[in-house]
């Protein structure tokens, strides 16, 4: 909570799925038994930062475990910038 955009970009890669809304975006990331999504909101240094996040299971799975979710979604990520 609180990190830019800049920072979760750079720490997850560009979200599977975004939506532009008048005051607020929504960023949501996929990996095999998570789904993340990031909801951000102007800051005033005029770029936007994450206010709120939820994790939730893949296709009715368990509850995943939130660290473990986004260390795959990271791990994801820098194996695509190689």
């Amino acid at each position: 909570m609180g990190q830019n955009s800049r920072t979760v970009e750079r720490l997850l890669g560009k979200p599977d799925l975004s939506r532009q809304e008048p005051s607020a975006e929504f960023w949501q990331y996929t990996h095999a038994d998570c789904v993340l999504f990031l909801f951000l909101y102007p800051s005033g240094n005029g770029g936007s930062e994450v206010s709120h996040a939820e994790i939730s299971a893949r296709d009715g799975g368990k509850d995943p475990d939130p660290h473990q979710c986004i260390s795959a979604l990271a791990a994801r990520n820098a194996a695509a910038a190689g």
